[in-house]
């Protein structure tokens, strides 16, 4: 469990700066998603027309599984988006000494937007750990969702991830 709270902590000050409030329901700028039964939603800060940032956590001890959600209100090519994201995402790590492989990135379509895609491992204190990132854009926003779990949990976590992913509504009025 120290090990899973650990990796939230980090995940949390990486995209948000605001580990420990509690989630805060409000405007989300058009787009949402709905985290399925047996997670809950852990931090959301919303930045005004700047950006929002939401984090959905599986619930229960030794769950590994963590969904975020980040618009961006700025234009940004889809490269910038995903590469920022890497770059948050090795910074919170180097102190630890984790090295994050990520795969190369890939033209994809999410939600019948163009996208891009990058898979991304890593191993904290001995357990393995496999994630995504997807990059697209929707109604003038630049939108980044990442997903992470244990390797072992990879297969039990699939659909909901799916879900979560399914879930997201993006209103494309901007």
């Amino acid at each position: 469990m120290k090990i899973y709270t650990s990796l939230l902590m980090i995940i949390a000050i990486l995209f948000s700066g605001c580990i420990g409030n509690q989630p805060r329901p409000g405007p989300t700028g058009g787009v949402t998603y709905t985290c399925p039964g047996g997670w809950s939603i852990t931090d959301e800060v919303d930045y005004g027309r700047i950006g929002h940032y939401s984090a959905c956590k599986k619930e229960g001890k030794d769950s590994s599984g963590v969904f975020i959600l980040s618009w961006f209100g700025r234009e940004q090519r889809l490269n910038e988006l995903l590469g920022d994201m890497q770059n948050n995402l090795k910074t919170g790590y180097s102190d630890k000494g984790v090295d994050i492989r990520f795969s190369e990135p890939e033209d994809a379509v999410f939600r019948g937007y163009d996208a891009l895609v990058s898979d991304y491992s890593f191993s904290l204190e001995k357990i393995g750990y496999r994630g995504k990132i997807i990059a697209f854009r929707c109604g003038g926003k630049g939108i980044v969702i990442l997903s992470q779990e244990a390797e072992k949990d990879h297969d039990r976590y699939l659909a909901d991830f799916e879900g979560l992913g399914d879930s997201i509504k993006c209103d494309s009025g901007g």
